[in-house]
């Protein structure tokens, strides 16, 4: 009772806290003009400039801030896709606003202010902005929406910003200060233990089976509920995903083809491509106006889909035969998302339980977000089209396998063959999803080894029925997926081996692209080690000015910044974990032999990305290796925060990991607002601006 009572007595707290903060902090412009004295602009009408509409209007330094009542009108934009459908339409009411200054001869002097407004229409907006010497004009420019008539109503220097309390940002207020009190310096999650200490169990076969303590269980699902809601809410707030499928839906066309009894799908090839000596050429394809389905593997007069097609199998063919419907893409990122999110906790437990038995659930908590966002998930997500599916899939696949195989390992003889099949059938899933994260599979080596490759004492021998029957449920799984995925490969492409990857029809011509470790030196330098570019504009983050030296035919795109940036808490811990390996930190040779093996791996998958060479350098593909860095880093943690000292002592690295964890968050989250190819300032305007206006309370 008497915690029930503090909880709530903190909350209170909170609450009034974060409402003092939004009507003093976030409420700044209010109180700056609090006593200026508005001076109306008139004006007959807007000019027109090149696809932009202006004002050009007297000013001086007296002025520092212009008042704009304007939106745009009938504004819709059309987006198709490669073969000439129409997939969305996009409407919007937002405007954006440049001011620039000028001098009396009519020389710009540079841009002083923009915004993003209009997104409620009748309601004057505010931007604040400071003159440079010799400034005679201001000019107004005004971007709409194409084809959009822009509506101007009211303009006015110095005008009064009203106090205006925004629900989102105080909500956001009330989580930031809760999270700041829940993992504080002398917070009691620090001291609470993941695990009941019983001391009856040691040295029993009950000590390698702790029991999760009483707060641990609800505390776990409180924090998967928020992550749950915080995937749903990415994934449904761009329209061009939530209403429809972004005019690519692979995923659909293969299961109308398998329901059918065909791996080909149902798209009609035109006469133009059949012709072409090499179809596979994008820029005789350009040349020649060639109407193709862009990103499906083409062999042989027909198209087919290269993703892997275990999601489809899953989800899409089951809803599509029992339903006669289509599964939207946004539902089956959300699955997968989600069970990913699941099965990331259920993997940290269970490391937990056999390897850091006294971790406290703070540190657990902290890790298992950290490992949520340094996983890449959240950007992901801002792209929630068939692309990602097969990325997210696997990975829930890989990290429910590891966490199964940890359990066959702790669990006994009793149920060790049980989760040994289960484990190697999520990993052998993996490769009908995204087939180079197949490479995960060697960490069954540190993982099992003490049960799969038992060391004879003297004068006795291992038992040969049992030993070899967990190598037939190990094994056997993998059999079962690899047969059928073989056989669907051969009947496509004639290879066991060709998932189809290298018939893709894309911007460049793929199929030629050799292997090449010449842009290893590339690869690394932007994944990892490419500094982020600020801006003073939400969201914040530009893509980085990163050119890679390499020569030929690739696909390229900008990225936000390397991976050793975005997440410091990859190198922070080494760090730590270097200076104080020889304070009585004494892990086990398998969890040595683990976390070498996973930064290895993490390594390896970025070399193999980088080296093959077909879908170039593209951000999103730090999924494929980001994980298992950012396991790495937790394991390291984990053994340095291996022990419950009281609140305030101890590893003075817990708020440096805190630090890492917002750090980490807010950057995905900021390049979420980014986007990668539908981002959300393009497909919802006036979203978009209303976030901005939220976030950026000072402008």
């Amino acid at each position: 009772m008497q915690t029930v009572k503090h909880i709530i007595k903190r909350m209170i707290y909170i609450i009034l806290f974060a409402l003092c903060t939004e009507l003093t902090i976030c409420n700044l412009p209010h109180w700056r003009t609090l006593a200026d004295t508005p001076v109306p602009i008139s004006f007959d009408q807007l000019e027109h400039g090149n696809a932009y509409s202006f004002l050009l209007i007297p000013v001086d330094n007296r002025f520092h801030t212009i008042g704009i009542d304007a939106y745009t009108a009938n504004g819709a934009e059309a987006w198709s896709n490669s073969m000439g459908e129409q997939y969305t339409v996009i409407t919007s009411h937002a405007i954006d606003i440049v001011l620039e200054a000028s001098d009396g001869s009519g020389n710009s002097l540079g841009v002083v202010a923009s915004k993003r407004i209009g997104s409620r229409p009748g309601i004057m907006e505010y931007i604040f902005f400071n003159l440079p010497e010799q400034t005679d004009y201001l000019k107004v420019c005004f971007y709409g929406v194409n084809s959009s008539e822009i509506i101007c109503n009211d303009v006015c220097y110095n005008g009064n910003v009203p106090l205006h309390l925004s629900a989102w940002r105080l909500l956001l207020c009330v989580l930031l200060f809760s999270f700041l009190t829940l993992f504080g310096r002398k917070s009691r999650l620090w001291t609470y233990p993941l695990f009941q200490k019983n001391d009856t169990t040691v040295g029993t076969a009950d000590a390698s089976h702790p029991v999760p303590s009483r707060w641990t269980i609800p505390s776990v699902c409180i924090t998967l509920l928020l992550n749950i809601l915080l995937i749903l809410l990415l994934i449904t707030i761009n329209p061009v995903y939530f209403r429809g499928n972004a005019g690519f839906e692979p995923y659909i066309h293969l299961a109308h083809a398998l329901a059918q009894g065909n791996t080909a799908v149902d798209l009609e090839v035109s006469d133009a491509l059949l012709a072409m000596e090499n179809p596979y050429d994008a820029a005789a394809r350009a040349t020649l106006g060639v109407k193709y389905a862009f990103d499906y593997a083409y062999y042989e007069g027909h198209y087919y889909v290269y993703f892997g097609v275990v999601p489809c199998l899953l989800l899409y063919l089951p809803y599509y035969l029992v339903t006669g419907a289509d599964l939207p893409n946004w539902c089956a990122v959300a699955f997968f998302a989600i069970a990913m999110a699941v099965s990331l906790s259920y993997l940290l437990y269970q490391l937990c339980r056999r390897y850091y038995k006294t971790v406290s659930l703070g540190i657990f908590l902290i890790e298992y977000e950290l490992l949520l966002a340094g996983s890449m998930l959240f950007y992901v997500l801002a792209d929630s089209s068939s692309y990602c599916i097969p990325m997210i899939a696997a990975l829930f696949f890989i990290t429910m396998g590891i966490a199964l195989w940890t359990c066959a390992a702790a669990s006994g003889s009793r149920h060790m063959k049980r989760y040994l099949f289960l484990g190697s059938l999520m990993m052998a899933l993996s490769a009908g999803c995204r087939p180079q994260l197949t490479f995960s599979a060697v960490l069954a080596y540190p993982l099992l080894r003490s049960v799969m490759l038992p060391r004879r004492s003297a004068g006795k021998s291992a038992a040969s029925h049992p030993l070899l029957h967990r190598w037939i449920c190990f094994l056997l799984p993998f059999m079962i997926v690899a047969v059928p995925l073989m056989y669907y490969n051969w009947i496509r492409f004639g290879s066991v081996v060709d998932f189809g990857a290298g018939y893709n029809l894309t911007s460049i011509n793929i199929h030629d692209i050799p292997v090449s470790f010449h842009r290893i030196p590339s690869g690394i330098t932007y994944y990892l080690l490419d500094p982020p570019r600020l801006s003073g504009n939400f969201p914040f983050v530009e893509s980085t000015n990163f050119a890679p030296g390499i020569a030929g035919d690739i696909i390229f795109k900008h990225g936000y910044g390397g991976l050793l940036f975005w997440n410091p808490a990859l190198w922070t811990i080494a760090v730590f974990y270097v200076i104080r390996r020889k304070k009585n930190i004494r892990p086990s040779g398998d969890l040595i032999l683990m976390q070498w093996m996973l930064s290895a791996l993490g390594i390896l998958l970025l070399v193999f990305v980088t080296i093959m060479g077909m879908g170039g350098l593209m951000y999103r593909y730090m999924i494929d290796f980001s994980l298992f860095l950012s396991l790495t880093a937790a394991l390291l943690s984990l053994c340095l925060c291996n022990h419950t000292e009281p609140a305030g002592k101890g590893f003075c690295g817990r708020q440096l990991l805190v630090f890492c964890l917002l750090i980490t968050l807010c950057f995905q989250l900021l390049t979420y607002v980014q986007g990668d190819v539908w981002p959300l300032r393009d497909a919802a305007p006036d979203l978009f601006a209303r976030i901005a206006d939220t976030i950026e309370f000072w402008k």
